[in-house]
């Protein structure tokens, strides 16, 4: 296992990187899709869409 990401809280149980039902110790997440524009297009609960003031292109 690698180290903790202190900021990502997981409650993926069956995750092999999950660490007591809430840390995630993968070192490093990639989130997707590229081409999400909703929510109901990502699996990223904080995801929030581009707008001017995100820097959005």
């Amino acid at each position: 296992m690698e180290k903790e990401i202190k900021e990502i809280r997981c409650n993926v149980s069956k995750c092999a990187y999950n660490k007591d039902s809430s840390k995630c110790m993968a070192g490093q997440i990639e989130v997707g899709t590229c081409d999400a524009c909703t929510k109901d297009e990502t699996r990223c609960r904080t995801f929030t869409p581009c707008s001017g003031e995100h820097g959005c292109e």
